[in-house]
């Protein structure tokens, strides 16, 4: 039983750390291409998606855990 719940948690572990590193490639490619319209979906759930329109991606909002966000630059963020 340890072990399954050390396995748990080292998976969990490794998929949130491939999140954020997808995160940073997907923000790179932001900052490389300079691109100010970006359009996206997003899954609300119960198969629900909806598109949006992004103006500008000078500051983004990073959760930084417990409920708090931070307002970054791009570059910030990716550090």
């Amino acid at each position: 039983p340890e072990l399954e719940r050390a396995e748990k948690s080292r998976d969990a572990t490794r998929a949130e750390m491939k999140e954020y590193s997808d995160l940073v490639k997907q923000l790179e490619n932001f900052r490389k291409e300079k691109k100010n319209d970006l359009q996206t979906m997003a899954d609300l759930g119960e198969e629900t998606i909806f598109c949006s329109a992004i103006g500008k991606l000078d500051m983004i909002y990073v959760n930084v855990g417990m409920g708090f966000h931070i307002e970054m630059t791009v570059p910030e963020a990716i550090h």
